[in-house]
């Protein structure tokens, strides 16, 4: 069984195919040159048997910003296989050849977005970040006292230029959100329509991405930079009261919006994201924005699927290296696998509270000086693909 890369117009025609069945899709035919275009500017993998394509992976070339910094990011995007074809290990193989793959391609990071979490866990993908979902009835909707409401609302599919510094701006105080190309925005602007709130000064200080729908609105993104624009867009969304009956939010778990509220018992719910996974350890380390001073302590990573990122890496607080690899060690180092350490890097989960959950394993002493040595990071992403 073997794995090819899906270049030609043919075979990305036939993944196309697979993705309309597997996914459950018809594109129409104006669509589908389209789409072979946007394909062929991705990296496409499949299995073939007996002449015909039976399972198939993309890899999408992007990046997401980390300490203000854009990383290569591997995005993994419409794995599928036909019916007759699963439960063979197909996907477990096109798995595996991706990440050798991202790496000859210099990717840092790969995410994806699971069916089913256990299932990628299995290949060292780990829980990135989760959304928070806000659900207000319309009786919640209470205004914020506030001299003006300075919000300027645009027609649907059209898409204000003040957006795209705004939503830099916001990623780059969070963790690991995606650097937007002009295709990105082109993708969002299909749904939803915008509003943006400005300063008394006119200076743009954040905006909604929204959409009604059977007397519900729902905001897919709420991007702000001051707090005066989180009072000023939540005020505009009050002044649907009459229109709808209940309000969603998505946002992230950091946000703190419920507490500014008159009637702050909203629903609030914690929805599993999106995954990530470390594709090499030393050039992620070599990125990485350890503290300034920290005492020096020794990590021993295992990963099955890449061994090139097994090991111990030293992290030395001090040097100018911030970091040395090493085949053997002998004292005292602190034990995880790949799912943990892109767990601990990404800011998603402490270096304790993975010690008291029994994820790594070593003295809490070298814990002690893991978590030291770590920035505070905000995980995550809007973004869906």
């Amino acid at each position: 069984m073997k794995i090819e890369n899906l270049t030609t117009e043919a075979s990305i025609l036939e993944a196309i195919k697979l993705g309309e069945y597997a996914f459950g899709y018809q594109l129409r035919i104006e669509e589908i040159g389209e789409k072979v275009e946007k394909f062929s500017q991705q990296h496409l993998y499949g299995i073939y048997q007996e002449g015909k394509l039976v399972s198939k992976l993309q890899i999408l070339p992007l990046e997401v910003l980390i300490n203000k910094q854009k990383w290569k990011m591997a995005g993994i995007a419409s794995v599928a296989s036909y019916p007759e074809f699963r439960r063979q290990g197909h996907v477990a193989q096109l798995l595996t050849h991706s990440l050798g793959e991202m790496r000859r391609l210099g990717y840092t990071l790969s995410y994806l977005h699971p069916f089913q979490i256990e299932f990628y866990r299995q290949y060292g993908w780990e829980m990135f970040c989760y959304q928070k979902k806000l659900t207000v009835k319309k009786d919640q909707l209470r205004f914020i006292p506030s001299d003006v409401c300075r919000v300027q609302r645009f027609s649907l599919h059209e898409t204000p230029c003040e957006v795209y510094d705004l939503y830099e701006r916001y990623a780059n105080y969070q963790t690991g959100m995606l650097v937007r190309t002009d295709l990105i925005w082109k993708e969002l602007g299909k749904s939803g329509q915008y509003a943006v709130y400005r300063s008394e000064t006119g200076r743009p200080e954040g905006y909604l991405r929204y959409s009604i729908d059977d007397r519900k609105l729902a905001i897919h993104e709420m991007i702000t930079i001051s707090v005066d624009a989180v009072i000023g867009l939540w005020n505009f969304l009050c002044q649907h009261d009459s229109m709808i009956d209940e309000l969603a939010i998505v946002t992230s778990v950091f946000d703190r919006l419920p507490y500014l509220l008159q009637a702050p018992n909203v629903k609030q719910e914690l929805v599993p994201w999106a995954m990530a996974r470390i594709v090499d350890v030393t050039l992620f380390l070599r990125q990485y924005p350890f503290a300034e001073r920290f005492e020096p302590y020794v990590v021993k990573v295992s990963d099955q699927l890449a061994p090139w990122n097994d090991g111990y890496y030293i992290i030395d607080g001090q040097g100018e290296d911030r970091f040395k690899k090493v085949a053997t060690h002998e004292g005292a180092v602190l034990e995880m696998d790949i799912r943990v350490l892109t767990s601990l890097l990404l800011g998603s989960e402490s270096a304790i509270d993975l010690y008291h959950m029994k994820k790594v394993i070593g003295a809490f002493t070298e814990i002690e000086k893991c978590q030291g040595s770590l920035p505070i990071l905000r995980p995550f992403l809007y973004d869906y693909f």
